[in-house]
């Protein structure tokens, strides 16, 4: 996990924006490992499965590296209504909770299944998506959904609503959480969308 950690931090930096290398930043800090029992998950075994059996680009083949030690966390149904029940699953490498503790910084990995919506939602910590395998559509505030693909960072500044769509692809996404990373300020954002997450 340290080199999948080691690995995204040295991308981060090496991009243009200023929030990407601020999350390089936070992320080099030195910080002592904690053991974490791996936890397996059946939704990414089963969806990421020809991603991870020719994994293209540094950041997926570092990912497949670390996917042994992942304690991976698929989502009860109250956190999503129903919506990412089976069909989504992710870890947390840095955080309160994380192998690598820390109080303002969360970092992991996050996939979403094939043909599936995480509704729009907003939360407190301003968030990096870096896509490293698969497609996904991002909405953001009241922009419509764009396409995401392999090599993209989405950025998302704190309390934004947005939500993802996948089509016939699972996305599978590294995910920085920085400033007030508590779950606590998590909330779904339904007004003017449809029980898919289609704006009405």
């Amino acid at each position: 996990m340290r080199q999948l950690m080691e690995t995204a931090a040295v991308w981060l930096a090496a991009r243009p924006e200023d929030v990407c290398r601020r999350a390089a930043a936070a992320m080099r800090c030195e910080r002592p490992a904690r053991p974490i029992a791996p936890v397996a998950s059946t939704t990414a075994s089963r969806d990421l499965a020809t991603l991870v059996a020719d994994p293209q680009g540094e950041l997926m083949q570092a990912f497949v590296a670390a996917t042994p030690a992942f304690a991976w966390r698929e989502p009860p149904q109250k956190d999503a209504g129903n919506y990412l029940v089976g069909r989504s699953a992710g870890n947390v490498i840095i955080g309160p909770e994380g192998a690598f503790p820390a109080e303002d910084l969360r970092f992991g990995a996050f996939m979403i299944s094939p043909e599936t919506v995480y509704p729009l939602h907003a939360h407190a910590a301003e968030e990096l998506y870096i896509v490293i395998g698969g497609s996904g559509r991002w909405w953001i505030d009241d922009a419509p959904y764009s396409p995401r693909q392999p090599g993209d960072v989405v950025h998302i500044p704190s309390w934004t609503p947005h939500a993802i769509r996948t089509d016939a692809e699972p996305v599978l996404t590294l995910w920085v959480w920085m400033g007030d990373v508590s779950f606590e300020s998590y909330r779904f954002e339904p007004a003017g969308f449809d029980a898919r997450g289609i704006p009405i």
